[in-house]
């Protein structure tokens, strides 16, 4: 395999854990859809949840793609007062 192809792979398993973190119910799948973030080729929504729910642990992550937007994220979670 190529050294280009390895890395676009880790992209790819990265984004996927990603999107495991951020996908929890098909209100969250429903969001991301709207925002142009994710389309879903699957039955419904229900199913993409549950696809992302049940697959997205099983592949490891490069943590420093999406490093900062995880801690954007999480401080933005965490902070007592949104805007």
């Amino acid at each position: 395999m190529s050294s280009d192809f390895q890395s676009n792979l880790g992209d790819v398993t990265s984004y996927i854990c990603f999107l495991h973190l951020l996908i929890h119910h098909v209100d969250d799948v429903k969001h991301l859809k709207e925002k142009f973030i994710l389309e879903n080729s699957l039955r419904s929504e229900e199913d993409v949840a549950q696809l992302f729910k049940e697959r997205g642990i099983q592949f490891v992550p490069n943590n420093d793609i999406y490093r900062i937007v995880k801690t954007k994220i999480e401080d933005h979670c965490t902070t007592k007062w949104k805007t």
